[in-house]
């Protein structure tokens, strides 16, 4: 654990009742959509606001990755990974060399140039805390979840129930994963996948693979059913993943 001396800890202990309950939600998401609200649910019984999910966080320090699932905006993980501030991080630097969760207090980090800009980025959004587990996973490489706090920093109690929602997601997202394996996309869905990913507009796909709108919408359709998705954003997200 780091920074025990911070003031305003908060330590959520749900119960069994509470945290049953969102876990089943969580196991039991048909989709990636209903996965994320259930997630962010859990979450926010635990005391937190957003959560970051990144799958396949390399062992070897200072190696890109990208969220797989995040309630956090949109633009702040962009800015994250634009920036590179997962180098010389100091709470992923944990995580690779224990194997175990951390709690941080934003206001106490080093001041390192990293450390000043990740505070800048949070700061807007009243983040000041925050909790992080390293979760199961079906790779070699590290699975986490980062779950952030307005109104204090977690306790190290709040670890235990978070990673509990953490290995739900894990084996969830693995679960529809091998669902997705099961009705795999046809050449012709693949393609379109692409291009949406390269943001191309519908009728711009229509065009260059020569299917009319129509037919290239009724294959997004498609797509978004056999992903588990409800959006384009969401299919091409677990395209970028490798999920399609």
């Amino acid at each position: 654990m780091i920074l025990t001396e911070a003031k305003d800890r908060f330590a959520p202990k749900p119960s069994l009742e509470l945290l049953s309950p969102l876990i089943r939600d969580i196991s039991q998401a048909p989709g990636l959509s209903a996965l994320e609200q259930a997630v962010q649910s859990a979450v926010e019984a635990l005391g937190f606001r957003y959560f970051v999910f990144v799958s396949g966080l390399s062992r070897v320090p200072d190696e890109p990755f990208r969220p797989v699932m995040a309630t956090l905006p949109k633009g702040v993980c962009e800015t994250l990974l634009e920036k590179q501030l997962y180098r010389a991080n100091p709470v992923l630097a944990h995580i690779r060399a224990t194997g175990e969760g951390i709690t941080v207090d934003f206001s106490a980090l080093p001041d390192s140039p990293v450390m000043i800009q990740a505070r800048a980025l949070m700061s807007p959004l009243g983040i000041v805390g925050a909790g992080v587990v390293p979760v199961i996973s079906a790779t070699e490489d590290i699975t986490v979840l980062a779950a952030y706090a307005q109104h204090g920093v977690p306790c190290p109690d709040v670890l235990e129930p978070l990673a509990m929602v953490g290995t739900a997601l894990s084996i969830r997202m693995l679960t529809l994963h091998c669902k997705d394996q099961s009705e795999p996309l046809t050449d012709a869905q693949r393609e379109i996948l692409k291009w949406a990913a390269a943001g191309k507009s519908s009728g711009d796909i229509a065009t260059i693979i020569g299917l009319s709108r129509r037919g290239c919408e009724y294959h997004l359709g498609e797509i978004y059913r056999k992903l588990g998705v409800s959006s384009r954003s969401q299919a091409v997200a677990a395209y970028a993943r490798g999920l399609a």
